[in-house]
C-alpha cells in the first residue's frame, strides 16, 4: 500500500489514504428538467456550470435563468458528496462521488486556476492499485478526479 506520509514529504503534496464511492447514471431528459433536479437535490452546493455561452460559478444556488440556457457540463460539491454532469447525445451522464475513508488507494488534493471564473478550483485525485497482467508488478494510477470546492472555501473547511 502506498505510504501517504512518505508522499507528502517527498512530493510536497496533500495525500491521504482512502478511496471514492461512485454512482453513475445516464438520464434521458432535457436541461430544464435536469436543472430542476439539481435545484432540489443540490441546493446548498457550490461549483460551476459550463453553458454554451459562458461559465457560471455556483455559490449555494443556481444562477437565475439557468433553465433557459443550454448546459454542457457541471461540477458541484456539498459536504463530502460531489456531482459531475456531462452532456450526452440523449441527455446527461451524472456521476455522484463520495469519499470513502476505508477505500483502497490514496487521495491527492490538487488546485487548478479556472480563468473564466477567476477562481482556484480544488480537486481530489483518486489513485488506486492497477493490477497488471503477466505477473508484472502492480502500480498506482489515477482513476478519477472530483471537484471539492473553491480554494478559499476549501481552506476554511466550508466544503
Amino acid at each position: 500500500m502506498i505510504d501517504a506520509a512518505f508522499l507528502n514529504g517527498f512530493l510536497g503534496s496533500d495525500w491521504r489514504r482512502g478511496g471514492l464511492r461512485i454512482v453513475k447514471a445516464d438520464l434521458v431528459l432535457d436541461w430544464a428538467t435536469a436543472a430542476g433536479i439539481l435545484v432540489e437535490s443540490w441546493r446548498d452546493s457550490c461549483g460551476w456550470i459550463c453553458f454554451t455561452d459562458a461559465v457560471a460559478r455556483i455559490d449555494g444556488k443556481l444562477p437565475g435563468g439557468t433553465e433557459s440556457r443550454v448546459a454542457l457540463a457541471a461540477d458541484l460539491v456539498a459536504g463530502k458528496r460531489s456531482l459531475q454532469l456531462r452532456t450526452t447525445p440523449d441527455g446527461f451522464h451524472l456521476t455522484e462521488i463520495e469519499e470513502d475513508a476505508n477505500g483502497k488507494g490514496c487521495l491527492e488534493t490538487v488546485r487548478h486556476l479556472m480563468q473564466d471564473l477567476q477562481s482556484v478550483l480544488v480537486h481530489e485525485v483518486w489513485w488506486s492499485l492497477d493490477e497488471r497482467p503477466s505477473g508484472l508488478p502492480a502500480d498506482y494510477r489515477p482513476k478519477l478526479a472530483r471537484f471539492v470546492g473553491f480554494a478559499a472555501a476549501h481552506a476554511q473547511g466550508r466544503m
